[in-house]
């Protein structure tokens, strides 16, 4: 049986590994972009169309690259929901983000097996991971999209880094995250249907908005000239 050391290091291989492949898959898009620009969107280019191959390979090695990341953090969680007691489970469940499950021996309060009350820890500040940002995101989309007329807050994608292309840092936008940061939010979720997103995210789908609506049309429409674009790739 795999360790759980090996699986940590499995785990951070895998990771580092994923934002390789989203590192190649941004460098991809952006050399489509410029082969596009450089034969002003002829569909007969032969150049445009090797880099848009090279775009959708290196889609699907960072959809294939993530499923493995989620593979092993879903391993890992099902082994330390396994394990007996230890002083450090609590930090385990943490750096992997999952809650131990309800009710289990890990948060009834009436196992024998709990020891004594520790001594209160001193403050620290809660640090949330781009992935559980994402996951939150998809949640919130599930819900606007449900019922677009009492959307209260517009369900924007999420960001983790700064952009520092010139044409993003002084572009005027509804929305906090440029096109880059955007297509970064999106390819960071395993196994989307690009066909549905498109749907979903068409401005004409804001309407209902009761307050807002200009507003959240405005952010939907760069949504989805992003999402349209990831699914004439997909």
């Amino acid at each position: 049986m795999t360790s759980l050391n090996d699986l940590r290091t499995r785990l951070s291989q895998a990771e580092r590994k994923a934002e390789s492949r989203k590192e190649a898959w941004e460098q991809a898009q952006n050399a489509e972009e410029e082969a596009r620009n450089e034969c002003f969107m002829d569909p007969s280019d032969e150049q445009w169309t090797q880099a848009r191959r090279a775009t959708r390979r290196a889609f699907l090695e960072v959809d294939d690259a993530l499923k493995k990341v989620r593979l092993i953090r879903l391993e890992i969680a099902q082994r330390l929901m396994s394990m007996p007691w230890a002083d450090d489970i609590e930090e385990n469940w943490e750096a992997y983000g999952t809650a131990p499950p309800t009710g289990s021996r890990f948060t009834s309060a009436s196992s024998s097996s709990r020891r004594r009350v520790p001594a209160a820890p001193t403050a620290r500040p809660t640090v949330t991971s781009f992935q559980a940002k994402i996951d939150q995101w998809r949640v919130d989309c599930e819900a606007a999209f449900a019922d677009y007329a009492n959307i209260k807050v517009f369900p924007a994608p999420p960001t983790d880094t700064k952009c520092f292309k010139q044409a993003c840092r002084v572009e005027k936008r509804a929305l906090t995250a440029c096109r880059c940061q955007i297509r970064h939010a999106f390819s960071s979720v395993p196994g989307l249907d690009f066909k549905k997103e498109r749907i979903a995210w068409h401005p004409d789908r804001f309407s209902p908005c009761p307050k807002g609506k200009e507003e959240f049309q405005a952010m939907a429409k760069e949504v989805f000239v992003v999402v349209d674009w990831m699914y004439r790739q997909w």
